[in-house]
């Protein structure tokens, strides 16, 4: 408990003190066992389209693999069976996502299961000063972009380093309940989901986000930002 209370303290003190960080490094990419593929894409184009942009830049596109298709389509026919069984107790509008992930839960495991694995998860690898601690305090994600796609997928959340990405452009900021401590290196892992939700058939849509990630750290009584470049992630 005084742990607690000494390091909100801190962050009192210290909360308008933000500094640029040029000492930890970032690498990031796929999470192992991802039903994903690394590949490029320019500002304005997606697995569906490429529309006429002046930015011919190349960016990094995260994008669901062969093996994620078939896996999605046998999900479809299991949710088929518990989206009847479940929506035929509620009228739409009582109808949500926390309902029916319950439902499913403890109906068919294996559904719940592979949702879960077939969201999207990054893996951000930080190198500091070896003996310095840092402390993420949160995550902002700033959505440039957005495209969505035709067809549905699947939504959770279950733990802390879920991110529920907006679709609306603009940035949001995202409270780490579990605060990760590391000292010298550390890894973050998360995994992403759509934050919209069709009642009528109970899925989130699938889309293409353009996003760019801040993290905050506490160090040495400082926050320090460490930006990721924008990329691309089908959600």
């Amino acid at each position: 408990m005084t742990k607690r209370i000494n390091l909100f303290l801190v962050l009192c003190v210290f909360s308008q003190l933000d500094v640029l960080s040029q000492e930890l490094l970032l690498e990031m990419g796929l999470d192992s066992g991802s039903f994903y593929m690394e590949t490029t894409a320019m500002r304005n184009e997606t697995s569906a389209m490429r529309l006429p942009s002046k930015d011919t830049t190349k960016y990094r596109f995260f994008k669901p693999d062969d093996l994620h298709e078939k896996v999605q389509y046998q999900l479809g026919l299991r949710h088929n069976s518990l989206w009847a069984g479940y929506s035929s107790s509620y009228e739409t509008d009582e109808r949500s996502r926390e309902g029916y992930m319950k439902y499913a839960r403890e109906r068919d495991e294996y559904f719940i299961t592979f949702a879960n694995l077939l969201a999207p998860t990054l893996y951000f690898d930080f190198f500091g000063e070896s003996g310095k601690e840092y402390i993420l305090l949160y995550i902002i994600v700033k959505t440039i972009r957005y495209d969505e796609y035709r067809g549905g997928g699947f939504s959770n959340n279950e733990a802390w380093y879920d991110i529920e990405l907006r679709s609306k452009k603009g940035t949001k900021r995202y409270p780490i309940d579990k605060k990760l401590r590391f000292t010298g290196s550390g890894r973050v892992e998360l995994r992403f989901w759509n934050d919209k939700f069709y009642k009528s058939v109970g899925q989130s849509p699938i889309g293409n986000y353009f996003i760019e990630l801040t993290f905050v750290y506490l160090s040495n009584s400082k926050k320090i930002k460490v930006k990721t470049e924008p990329f691309k992630l089908d959600v």
